[in-house]
């Protein structure tokens, strides 16, 4: 199985018609003047495959949100549940995420010892400098 689109955005859509997916305010940066901060409100959505014979369930993926390399969130996800079609989509709703410091924010979606998907949204502060002496 492998992500072939890991993505963060504000807000997504689905077309009850269509079930076709709209991203709304995509997540490429984020500004602050202040740290640690917090982010509201943030959706993550995988696009997945698997190939024809591997199993209809993945029950073992994780996620994993990192700032250089300082983790600051780790969890296990729902399963992802193929309905025994080769693609499938993965919708994570999250609230309330605290960011610790400014850098480059990595979200990686893993299965055991493999990274399977990857976002990066970069970190900003843009508060006001302090000069200690």
């Amino acid at each position: 199985m492998e992500a072939t689109l890991l993505i963060c955005a504000n807000a997504i859509s689905v077309d009850q018609r269509s079930n076709t997916l709209s991203l709304f305010n995509i997540l490429e940066e984020i500004n602050s003047p202040s740290f640690p901060m917090v982010v509201p409100y943030m959706v993550l959505v995988a696009m997945l495959t698997r190939g024809a014979d591997e199993p209809n369930v993945f029950a073992d993926l994780t996620l994993s949100m990192d700032v250089d390399g300082e983790v600051f969130f780790q969890g296990n996800l729902n399963p992802a549940d193929f309905q025994q079609k080769l693609s499938s989509r993965l919708v994570v709703d999250m609230q309330g995420l605290i960011v610790p410091k400014a850098g480059m924010m990595r979200v990686v979606m893993s299965r055991p010892e493999n990274p399977i998907g990857l976002w990066k949204i970069r970190v900003n502060n843009i508060g006001p400098t302090i000069k200690v002496e």
